[in-house]
């Protein structure tokens, strides 16, 4: 199995010390992954610490949710400028070498593994695939922010890689890959009868996160590939 050592991209959540404003989207957006939308209140935030001067500037859960989710949707970006910047640098340049173009792919399916399995980032995660219980007009707004900045440039590479190039198999690779890592983040449960099942040991992230990584890189190359194995 590798490992993996790339350095890690900035963290979606940041670090630091909060600001009232900081921590009561960070409690609406807890609130909505765990608890959704219809079973929040303004009220119900103020009741699980969120700065009352904070909350008092909304008038509607629904504007305070929408302002939560916008400011999500800025920090998802940034963190994914951070994860995406060589694919990109590499997509610009011509993607002319398709072992750096491995490379790179490798490199930035890890970084979205990291992300994604970050404790701190899961509600982000949650939210995203939990879309339908939102009001319609708030429902894309974390999803349309990961396609553009990790889904679409994960599909490019992966086209820039292919020996066979054809842009709608790499787009719903993407997507598989998107898809197959929410499913291990909405569902620990998999990640804990994994271990639990056939060592009885605690689940081991760090391992999960490096098997996910080599999977995908290599169905990757086996479904580009002029011979295919199968």
């Amino acid at each position: 199995m590798p490992n993996f050592n790339y350095e890690n991209p900035t963290n979606i959540h940041g670090g630091g010390v909060q600001t009232g404003e900081e921590r009561l989207f960070s409690l609406v957006l807890d609130a909505l992954a765990y608890d959704g939308y219809q079973n929040m209140t303004l009220e119900g935030i103020l009741s699980r610490g969120a700065d009352p001067e904070a909350v008092g500037r909304y008038e509607s859960w629904e504007a305070l949710c929408e302002r939560a989710l916008t400011d999500a949707a800025e920090r998802v970006t940034l963190a994914y400028e951070s994860a995406t910047e060589g694919a990109r640098a590499y997509l610009s340049a011509g993607g002319c070498s398709r072992d750096e173009g491995l490379k790179q792919l490798e490199r930035l399916i890890y970084r979205h593994i990291y992300l994604c399995f970050h404790p701190k980032n899961r509600s982000y995660v949650l939210v995203a695939a939990g879309e339908s219980q939102l009001p319609q007009h708030l429902q894309r707004i974390l999803p349309d922010v990961l396609h553009r900045q990790f889904g679409s440039v994960l599909g490019e590479l992966i086209t820039a890689v292919s020996e066979v190039k054809n842009a709608q198999m790499s787009a719903m690779m993407a997507c598989s890959i998107c898809g197959a890592v929410n499913i291990f983040v909405q569902q620990p449960i998999y990640c804990r009868n994994l271990f639990v099942g056939e060592t009885r040991e605690k689940p081991n992230y760090a391992v999960i996160e490096d098997y996910l990584n080599n999977y995908f890189l290599r169905a990757v190359v086996a479904n580009t590939a002029i011979n295919k194995p199968f």
